[in-house]
């Protein structure tokens, strides 16, 4: 039976490079995770954002994709709440920074005041441009431990570490640009009537001042965290001006999306009524765990892009009635999804209609570097987590709204050889073992089935040299020349002898070229059928134990199969799948007779039909753990009579065979061939 890719072929005049390909090279005790996509994946793909404006989509309509039946709305218009100040964690628990003040007009006769303590305790000192002071606190654990010594020789002596340093309102040039020596993020500088905070963080809470942020959580007095918090207060839209979460290179229209759903999420998190809460003191953090916010980024390349689109939105934000916050959507957003967003029930337990999960074959697209990606462990650190004393099976046994998985079940034995079945959770693979997103496959590798002569085996074509390299079931390799450059290579069984063979498509001129034996030599049957550009299957398309070829025009998404390796017009001809997507053929419910299908790059979904006379998919599946670039293929691995897909990863090398359309991780994993060639599948003999 004949499995068929698109491939390209080449032909030259050199046998010094038949070389062995290797045949088995992939470990046995190793055990890989194979996904796609980087984040939590709850709304927003911004690489898929960026993917969409590359197809012409507005702001508009990406934040409408990503964040279902919302809209825009503006703060403090038509009952979209108006939203005050934001507190900005910028870092926390320090016990010694140097803060600096920049930028300054330097003849100015107004500077920036220093302020600490309040009221009869209250100490101040106006400092202007390169002026700096380093605040240390000598004691922690206790309130009031720390020292001020500024760069002109001033001291202040041990006491409140609370100390405020504003800035004028915003302006096109800032007259003063207050920096810190680090943060959390690379850049730390603040600007644009910014007021820096410094928070005592073993302060009774309720001692007056701006510092005093967390009165509603631990009245009183709040829990004694070392050292202090640094917390940036100023306007959201001036706050969203600083936001750095994509590249500012982006197209405008991305740039507008992120700065809309990085306003609405911070616009959530001051209207929460645990905002400015304990142990930041702050409303959000400048961090992974929020957004990160970098200050003043005016010297930062391209900030005008960002700036600009910052501006032309400005206090839009997305908006829904079922939103809580007073209707403004907590705008969850991440790198990128692997095909499909996550729903927030399945992430985080909370169901919003807003955060449901939406096809995003975006995040898929050539611009993602995250679209696919492969982690590897060993096995035995995978058993010994799971308390086994092996580990020999994986199954997916819950999946998410998504398409990802939600529960495993792992089979082995223990350390006393007894069967056991373990469950995880997606969320407890994933944080134990680091990975990307919740969108992967699991492959416990182990070679191939090199003793079953009753299972299809794979072949591998150089371009370079139009030599063909053939996997046996015993392991052995047969290498010989066949085809020419450009000429697209497959295989079925010619001549009923029950042995596949190569086959060869001229996409210049529709012409097959049909060799009855794998070896060097010239056609034993040549027709012309096709158009360029069409793609070639083969099959027993009648049950008379005779493969006869077809194509697949992806233009049309469309099949033309003839039941005789002859000249002439179709047999059989139907409607089947989308322009692009790539066509398949086997026998699917081991009746005898070969139908076909297709596989969608684009969702990673497979669709298979049992009968030609009705062409619907009566199986289909979500290919989880294909990658782009992969090349899907099918075959009958097991020798049972039914042929099942499996993929080739030419970044890699390597083959993932699946025996059954329910797994949704590869049983039979092997290394065969270089990521330069083009696979195909058959039975090639003993």
């Amino acid at each position: 039976m004949t499995r068929v890719w698109r491939i390209i072929a080449a032909f030259a005049v050199c046998l010094s490079v038949l070389a062995a390909v290797p045949a088995n090279a992939v470990e046995d005790d190793t055990v890989s995770f194979d996904g796609a996509g980087w984040g939590h994946g709850v709304g927003m793909s911004q690489y898929g954002a960026e993917a969409m404006v590359a197809e012409g989509f507005t702001h508009q309509q990406i934040l409408s994709t990503y964040y279902q039946d919302t809209t825009l709305g503006t703060m403090g218009i038509n009952g979209v709440p108006a939203v005050g100040d934001i507190f900005v964690g910028v870092d926390s628990d320090q016990t010694t920074r140097t803060i600096s003040i920049s930028n300054g007009p330097g003849t100015s006769a107004t500077g920036v005041v220093v302020s600490r303590g309040v009221d009869t305790t209250l100490q101040q000192k106006e400092l202007f441009a390169g002026a700096s002071f380093t605040i240390v606190d000598t004691a922690p654990q206790v309130n009031g431990g720390c020292t001020a010594a500024f760069s002109d020789g001033t001291v202040w002596e041990a006491g409140s570490c609370d100390i405020t340093v504003p800035l004028a309102p915003d302006t096109a040039l800032p007259p003063y640009v207050i920096a810190l020596d680090t943060c959390r993020t690379t850049n730390c500088t603040f600007a644009w009537g910014t007021a820096l905070l410094l928070v005592d963080n073993g302060s009774v809470v309720g001692n007056g001042g701006p510092r005093t942020v967390a009165d509603t959580v631990c009245p009183g007095a709040c829990p004694l965290w070392p050292g202090f918090d640094i917390v940036v207060q100023l306007p959201l839209d001036t706050y969203t001006r600083g936001i750095a979460e994509v590249p500012f290179s982006w197209s405008v229209e991305t740039l507008k999306s992120q700065a809309i759903a990085a306003r609405s999420y911070a616009a959530t998190a001051n209207l929460r009524t645990d905002h400015r809460a304990a142990p930041c003191f702050c409303d959000i953090k400048n961090s992974s765990a929020d957004q990160v916010f970098a200050g003043w980024l005016g010297a930062r390349s391209l900030w005008q892009t960002w700036d600009a689109a910052a501006v032309a939105t400005t206090g839009q934000v997305i908006v829904h009635p079922a939103a809580p916050d007073s209707t403004i959507v907590r705008a969850f957003y991440s790198s990128s999804s692997g095909g499909a967003t996550e729903a927030s029930e399945d992430k985080w337990g909370g169901a919003f209609p807003y955060l449901v999960s939406v096809p995003d074959p975006w995040s898929l697209a050539s611009i993602n570097p995250f679209r696919s990606w492969t982690e590897t462990i060993t096995r035995s650190s995978l058993a010994t987590w799971l308390g086994l004393g092996d580990v020999e099976t994986v199954d997916v046994i819950a999946t998410n709204d998504s398409g990802s998985p939600s529960r495993f079940r792992f089979g082995g034995i223990t350390t006393g050889g007894a069967p056991a079945n373990v469950e995880k959770s997606v969320g407890e693979v994933t944080s134990r073992y680091g990975l990307r997103s919740w969108y992967f496959a699991i492959t416990i590798n182990r070679p191939p089935p090199l003793n079953d002569p009753e299972a299809d085996q794979v072949a591998m074509q150089d371009p370079r040299t139009g030599i063909w390299h053939i996997r046996h079931s015993n392991g052995t390799v047969d290498s010989f020349y066949y085809g020419n450059p450009k000429d697209t290579p497959y295989a079925g069984d010619w001549n009923g002898d029950g042995i596949d063979t190569m086959g060869l498509y001229r996409e210049s001129n529709g012409y097959l070229f049909l060799r009855n034996t794998n070896d060097q030599g010239i056609a034993d049957i040549e027709i012309y059928y096709g158009i360029p550009r069409d793609r070639p299957v083969s099959g027993d398309w009648n049950g008379n134990g005779i493969d006869t070829v077809g194509i697949y025009r992806s233009s049309e998404g469309r099949f033309y199969l003839r039941n005789t390796n002859t000249q002439g017009v179709a047999d059989i001809d139907f409607p089947f799948g989308n322009p692009g997507d790539v066509p398949l053929a086997g026998d699917w419910d081991g009746d005898g007779d070969d139908t076909v299908g297709v596989y969608r790059p684009s969702t990673r979904m497979v669709y298979l039909m049992n009968d030609l006379n009705h062409p619907v998919a009566d199986i289909s599946f979500f290919y989880a753990g294909a990658a782009s670039g992969d090349r899907i293929i099918a075959g009958d691995w097991d020798g049972d009579g039914t042929d099942t897909v499996g993929l080739f990863r030419p970044s890699t090398g390597t083959w993932y065979l699946r025996d059954t359309f329910t797994q949704t991780s590869a049983n039979i994993v092997f290394e065969f061939g270089e990521s330069f060639m083009n696979p195909t599948t058959g039975f090639w003999g003993e």
